[in-house]
């Protein structure tokens, strides 16, 4: 196992499958949503940026909670 999956897996050791399952679920919904709003009405790219900045800050919230753990 590489460092970089080392990492990985010291992040999210401490959540449970179903937490975990739950947090892949969210952001696959999100991308696929995103994907949509992209193909189907190009002119709401506005909108899709804000999406995009949300689940950033989703993200970034994710890590800063695990780095409290």
């Amino acid at each position: 196992m590489s460092d970089e999956e080392k990492k990985k897996f010291e992040l999210i050791k401490d959540f449970s499958c179903e937490q975990i399952v739950l947090m892949i679920i969210y952001f696959k919904e999100i991308e696929i949503y995103k994907n949509y709003l992209l193909n189907v009405h190009p002119n709401l790219d506005t909108f899709v940026k804000s999406i995009q900045e949300i689940t950033n800050k989703a993200k970034h919230s994710q890590i800063l909670l695990l780095e409290e753990k």
